[in-house]
């Protein structure tokens, strides 16, 4: 995790092998604050049952614009 303002790293978590990062994260244990907007990528589909203040990416349309 990294902090928005500071771009500091705030925690890591490390898997053996190959790892997916949604897994790696539930199996982390790893909580956030209720306050705390968590921005995520497209790889942590899911996450809004675990965290409801984050936020996935929006897809671009086929031969759209977003």
């Amino acid at each position: 995790m990294i902090d928005k303002k500071t771009k500091q790293v705030i925690c890591a978590a490390l898997g053996k092998g190959k790892v997916h990062d949604f897994k790696l994260l539930k199996n982390s244990k790893t909580h956030f604050a209720k306050n705390t907007k968590v921005g995520v990528d497209k790889g942590y589909q899911g996450i809004k049952q675990l965290h409801e203040k984050s936020s996935l990416p929006h897809k671009k349309p086929r031969g759209g614009v977003l």
